[in-house]
């Protein structure tokens, strides 16, 4: 019985939490500066990560202005993110074909989102 009333509980507050309003950034909001340096980070980033990074080939767009709501809906961060397109070499040697990823910026940090922030248009 107490494990019944738990899980009703449970999805309540997922659901109340799921229905709260997000902020959205003003027109006036500091984004920051412009990452200037971002293909450079990209590629560090990816040296990290991929497997064989001295294979990769990144093709990247411009940076766009991005921010993240916490939980309760108000803004978390605000900065720049870049969509590119990666393609590298798996263990067995073979290209796996591009592949995207969405990397964020503060400044001309990488910066790790909990969620995927949402583009400001």
């Amino acid at each position: 019985m107490q494990a019944a009333f738990r899980a009703t509980i449970l999805s309540s507050l997922i659901a109340l939490t799921a229905c709260a309003p997000m902020q959205r950034p003003t027109a006036a909001a500091s984004f920051g500066s412009m990452p200037v340096r971002y293909r450079e980070a990209i590629a560090a980033q990816l040296e990290r990560t991929l497997k064989d990074a001295d294979s990769a080939r990144i093709k990247c767009g411009q940076p766009f202005k991005a921010y993240e709501n916490n939980l309760s809906g108000s803004i978390r961060w605000m900065g720049y993110g870049v969509d590119c397109e990666v393609n590298a070499k798996n263990s067995f040697g073979a290209y796996v074909g591009f592949r995207p990823f969405s990397f964020y910026f503060s400044g001309e940090r990488i910066y790790t989102p909990d969620t995927t922030p949402d583009r400001v248009e």
